[in-house]
């Protein structure tokens, strides 16, 4: 396989398809502890939607050390917004929440419970 197309994998995902699957399982029949091949191949089971990508999942997780990196390649969507909360401001007045990181929150579900202490012994336990 060539060096180039695995570098245009992984600048381009969503390029991988199903004869990339196919290469990328060869690849790995050869180099099985070849990390890169292990994430690219996870991610284009995932773009088509192939039923192998449950069974690849949890084998090739075994080969990759962040986990969490994995988890973000191949769903995205969820790093965008982590990134969009890890990007506010630490302190800050909650009063002055910008309304792009707001969220509405219905307050008719939530029982306020009030704090009981018992005495035990004459220690207060909260």
């Amino acid at each position: 396989m060539e060096k180039e197309k695995i570098i245009e994998w992984i600048t381009k995902p969503q390029m991988l398809d199903a004869s990339s699957t196919e290469q990328l399982m060869n690849l790995l029949k050869e180099v099985p502890y070849f990390q890169t091949a292990h994430y690219l191949l996870l991610k284009s089971l995932k773009n088509n939607n192939e039923a192998d990508f449950i069974n690849q999942l949890p084998k090739s997780s075994l080969y990759i050390t962040d986990r969490k990196k994995l988890y973000y390649f191949l769903y995205p969507e969820f790093y965008k917004r982590i990134r969009r909360f890890s990007d506010f401001p630490k302190n800050i007045d909650l009063e002055q929440i910008p309304e792009e990181y707001s969220e509405p929150i219905d307050k008719g579900h939530i029982e306020e419970k009030p704090i009981v202490k018992k005495v035990v012994d004459n220690k207060e336990l909260l």
